[in-house]
């Protein structure tokens, strides 16, 4: 059975209204991986960058920067933002994790998923 981005996003709303902490760093890890995934789905109507030597998630969003459009730039702008969160919420363990930072990167996704979705419609499917 496969996922959908939505399903990531759908979980993490569900974890972050725990008071486990194991439960918010997975509400925010969640989260970027709704927007990362939900953004792959879109960017895969544009222009490839595989001859780019980079990681995947650098790949995704050097192709926004590439579109050259303020509304691709806030995207990647987003996106950076939710890598950041996740980076902390799956890496650093040692360091406290509080819910508000779980909170606000689910409160991204929402404002990536309306603003990935006006963008998309600059691009029909394939």
């Amino acid at each position: 059975m496969s996922v959908s981005p939505s399903d990531f996003g759908a979980f993490a709303e569900k974890l972050v209204s725990s008071i486990d902490e194991i439960d918010l760093r997975n509400a925010a890890s969640r989260s970027y991986y709704a927007a990362y995934h939900l953004c792959q789905t879109i960017m895969n109507r544009c222009p490839k960058n595989d001859h780019l030597a980079m990681g995947s998630h650098e790949r995704l969003s050097e192709r926004l920067k590439l579109q050259g459009t303020i509304d691709a730039r806030s995207l990647q702008y987003i996106l950076l933002s939710m890598k950041r969160i996740r980076t902390m919420a799956d890496y650093e363990i040692s360091d406290p994790f509080p819910s508000r930072d779980a909170s606000a990167q689910v409160s991204q996704l929402k404002n990536f998923e309306t603003k990935i979705g006006l963008f998309a419609e600059k691009f029909p499917p394939l």
